[in-house]
C-alpha cells in the first residue's frame, strides 16, 4: 500500500477545537498549539494549516519568531506539518476587472513563502465563492495558478486546487498548464453537493487528485459527523484504490457535541473503512 497507514491521516487546523459560534471553518487563536498535542495523541500524523478569509496578522503563519514555534511544537507533539490552506482567496477574489489582482498574486507569494519556511509539502487553493472558477473565468485560473504554481514548485510545494466546478472545467484548466506539479483536492462533503455518483467524479478527476479532504452531509447540505450523511465512504475509497491513489486524507469534518470523541471517532470509522477496500 506504499505509504504507512499511520502516515496518511491529518486533520484540519481548528478542528480540534470548539469555536465560539459554531463556524467550521476556524483558527482556534492562542490554544493553537494544543491541537498539535492532542492530534498526536489521537493518532493523527499531521495537522493542515489555516490562512483565514480574513487576514490575522495574530496567527503565527505570519510572523517569523512564530513559525519557529510551529516548528518546535510540531516536533514536541511528533506530528508533522504537511499541508496548508489558503482561504483568503475565497473572500478575496484572484482577479479584478477581467485580470489578476495584483494585491492577491502576492499575497499568495507571501503565503507560500511561510509555508516554505515551515516545511509544507502541499498547499490547497480554495476557488469558491468570490475566487470560484467558472467557464468564463477558466482562462485567468490557469494564469494565477501558472504564477503561483512555479513559484510554489521551485520552493519544493505542491498545488492542490480546490473547486466545485465540473470535472469537465478543472480537467481542462490543469490540462492546460505543463510542467507544473499542480493538481486537485477531492473533497467528499464538497463533491456530493454536486454529484450522487462520487465515484465516476475520482474516475474523472483520476490522473490529478493530489489530495483528499475528508467530510460528510446530510440531505440538507449540512456538514454532519463522519459516517452519518450521504457519503459512501466505502465507494469513494473503493474508487481512490481503483485510481491508485496513493496520497493523504485531511479531516474537514462536523466536531459532534465533543471534539476529541468526534476526532477519535472520524479517525476510527475511516481507517476502519479504508482497511476493509484496501486489504481487500
Amino acid at each position: 500500500m506504499g505509504m504507512k497507514l499511520s502516515e496518511r491521516f491529518g486533520i484540519c487546523q481548528g478542528r480540534l477545537t470548539s469555536p465560539p459560534n459554531n463556524e467550521l471553518q476556524w483558527f482556534p487563536g492562542e490554544k493553537w498549539p494544543n491541537e498539535f498535542y492532542s492530534g498526536s495523541e489521537l493518532g493523527y500524523s499531521f495537522i493542515e494549516l489555516l490562512a483565514e478569509r480574513a487576514h490575522n496578522k495574530n496567527n503565527p503563519l505570519w510572523k517569523k519568531s512564530e513559525r519557529e514555534k510551529i516548528i518546535k511544537v510540531s516536533q514536541e507533539a511528533n506530528i508533522s506539518i504537511y499541508s496548508a490552506c489558503l482561504d483568503y482567496i475565497i473572500d478575496h477574489s484572484f482577479f479584478s476587472e477581467n485580470n489578476l489582482d495584483i494585491e492577491i498574486i502576492n499575497y499568495s507569494k507571501s503565503f507560500i513563502n511561510s509555508c516554505e519556511h515551515i516545511g509544507i509539502k502541499l498547499v490547497v487553493l480554495p476557488f469558491l465563492e468570490e475566487s470560484s472558477l467558472t467557464n468564463d473565468n477558466a482562462n485567468l485560473v490557469i494564469k494565477y495558478l501558472e504564477i503561483i504554481g512555479e513559484y510554489a514548485n521551485k520552493k519544493g510545494i505542491e498545488i492542490a486546487l480546490e473547486s466545485i466546478a465540473r470535472p469537465e472545467i478543472i480537467i481542462e484548466v490543469l490540462e492546460n498548464i505543463q510542467g507544473l506539479k499542480i493538481g486537485v483536492v477531492f473533497d467528499t462533503g464538497n463533491r456530493v453537493l454536486i454529484s450522487d455518483n462520487l465515484s465516476d467524479e475520482i474516475k474523472k478527476l483520476s490522473k490529478f487528485i493530489n489530495h483528499v479532504h475528508l467530510k460528510d452531509r446530510d440531505l440538507n447540505n449540512k456538514n454532519v459527523i463522519i459516517g452519518t450523511g450521504i457519503v459512501d465512504f466505502v465507494a469513494v475509497f473503493q474508487a481512490l484504490k481503483n485510481i491508485n491513489y496513493n496520497g493523504k486524507y485531511s479531516f474537514e469534518s462536523n466536531r459532534g457535541n465533543n471534539v476529541i470523541n468526534t476526532a477519535k471517532h472520524n479517525l476510527d470509522y475511516i481507517r476502519f473503512i479504508f482497511l476493509e477496500v484496501f486489504n481487500s
